[in-house]
């Protein structure tokens, strides 16, 4: 498990606005986008319950794109 410094949360927090500013064109994230994105980025096991249109799928492709590797998303979706 990662463990951060309030300085590295801070600029891993910097950049997950970058890609949302850059790809989606919003400078701030939905509630509680953040905070799903910062449990995931903290290396914690995430459950993120949002409605039809809350921005989920932006959770997972913002951190997906600051960080290299495969993301997997397991939605209930149909």
């Amino acid at each position: 498990m990662r463990h951060f410094s309030y300085f590295c949360l801070f600029n891993i927090m910097s950049q997950f606005r970058e890609i949302l500013l850059k790809y989606w064109g919003y400078d701030t994230f939905r509630y509680p986008q953040e905070e799903i994105i910062k449990s995931v980025s903290e290396g914690k096991d995430t459950l993120g319950l949002m409605p039809t249109g809350g921005g989920k799928s932006i959770t997972f492709q913002v951190f997906s794109m600051a960080n290299s590797g495969v993301c997997l998303v397991i939605t209930g979706s149909r």
